[in-house]
């Protein structure tokens, strides 16, 4: 492959991260996709039954970053209900489900600006891009596979949050990724959320940091750098 000679973003200080040593690692729901608001509706008629509601500053708050499994007993817990895995279990299936009807409707819609170029970019400019997220095995399918957006053969490496004890921000996942694709390397992360940034500065990568609406308040001091956008013309903010 010809690697090519231009650079992709317009800002100099945010291009010069993405060298051609670089492994560009993406983390993917509210950085690949916008779909915390699907994920906090999904959660919220889950749990209907337990007159459990969520407001979006709870999402935020307490979700955002955070496994079902982890998030699902707390909020019952603090409803004062009963909390066994097998009810646990229930109530994430029925979440998912719900999830999957919901994205199936607007995937390509939920895509953030400037994702595939910057995809396109790295394969043209011979930068292998991994997948580190904390989502199901199934549900990156049903957003990357062949009958969500198409893209999941365009990463030479994808981890998903059912394949690691730890959910970010411990580092398990990250470090991962560093072992698969050689630990030598250098690694550069786009994350959007303070557990995901963590994660990555603890496994010794750069990150950058691509907050959305849902995560503009967040503690991302410890990214390299704190980008608006994936878009050519992305500001550091």
């Amino acid at each position: 492959m010809t690697a090519v000679n231009f650079n992709y973003f317009e800002d100099t200080k945010i291009n010069a991260i993405f060298e051609m040593d670089n492994v560009i690692v993406f983390d993917l729901n509210g950085l690949i996709v916008d779909d915390e608001l699907l994920q906090l509706k999904a959660t919220n008629a889950a749990l209907r039954d337990f007159s459990i509601r969520l407001s979006e500053s709870d999402w935020s708050e307490c979700c955002i970053g955070h496994r079902p499994g982890e998030y699902i007993p707390a909020l019952l817990t603090k409803a004062r209900l009963r909390v066994t895995a097998a009810l646990t279990e229930v109530i994430i299936r029925r979440k998912d489900h719900i999830y999957s009807s919901y994205i199936r409707n607007s995937l390509h819609n939920l895509i953030r600006p400037g994702v595939t170029d910057l995809i396109a970019y790295c394969e043209k400019k011979g930068l292998p891009v991994a997948l580190a997220s904390g989502t199901t095995k199934t549900g990156v399918e049903t957003i990357l596979g062949p009958d969500g957006l198409g893209i999941m053969a365009k990463f030479s490496y994808v981890i998903c949050g059912d394949e690691v004890a730890q959910s970010k921000p411990d580092p398990e996942i990250y470090l991962k990724v560093r072992a698969a694709m050689g630990a030598r390397k250098s690694f550069v992360a786009l994350e959007d959320s303070y557990t995901g940034v963590e994660a990555a500065i603890e496994a010794g990568m750069r990150c950058i940091a691509v907050p959305n609406r849902f995560t503009l308040h967040h503690d991302l001091s410890r990214a390299t750098l704190r980008i608006d956008s994936l878009q050519r013309d992305a500001r550091i903010i």
